[in-house]
This record gives C-alpha cells, sequence and structure tokens, in this order.
C-alpha cells in the first residue's frame, strides 16, 4: 500500500471510530477530541514508518506540531483510556484489511 493509500485508510478509520469527520481532523482545531483524533492518526501513521514530516504534510501541519503529537501520545493515552481502545480496534481493522 503507497503511503498517500494508507494516510487515506487510516483517515477514514479514525473518522468512522472517533465519530469526527475528516476535515476537523486535518484542521488547526485545538478542540480536545479533535487532537485525540489526529494524536490516533499520527501515532498510527509514525507506527506504519511515515516520517513525521510527511505526515504534516499530509495533514497541513508543521512537523514540529506532529512531533509533538507523538511525544505527548502516551500521557493523552494514560489521560483517555478510549485513545487505547480506539488506536487497538483501528490497529485490527488495518490488519484485517491486508
Amino acid at each position: 500500500m503507497c503511503k498517500t493509500q494508507l494516510f487515506n485508510t487510516v483517515l477514514q478509520l479514525v473518522a468512522k471510530e472517533t465519530e469526527i469527520p475528516e476535515s476537523l481532523i486535518v484542521s488547526h482545531s485545538r478542540s480536545a477530541a479533535v487532537v485525540d483524533a489526529r494524536s490516533i492518526l499520527v501515532n498510527i501513521l509514525t507506527e506504519s514508518g511515515i516520517y513525521p514530516v510527511q505526515i504534516a504534510e499530509y495533514i497541513h501541519h508543521t512537523p514540529s506540531s506532529v512531533r509533538n503529537l507523538i511525544t505527548g501520545y502516551d500521557v493523552r493515552k494514560k489521560n483517555n483510556r478510549l485513545i487505547a481502545i480506539m488506536s487497538q480496534k483501528i490497529h485490527k481493522l488495518l490488519e484485517s484489511n491486508s
């Protein structure tokens, strides 16, 4: 699967699972729910081997904001147990699509 196709697939799965529209996930919204969804997206893409600079291009954010999402993911996951549950579910869906 090419990077663009992987990004689109993960974005669709995150949007469906979090019930947050794709356009909001890639927006500059700072709402907690949107940032949680964005952090799930970034984390899964990073685990899939896409570099932060490339993710930043896809979501129209700066590479530094993407790195901040990556480093803050564990704290965010610790504070909101749903993040771990949704992330795990998305990973399973990605594995079944492969």
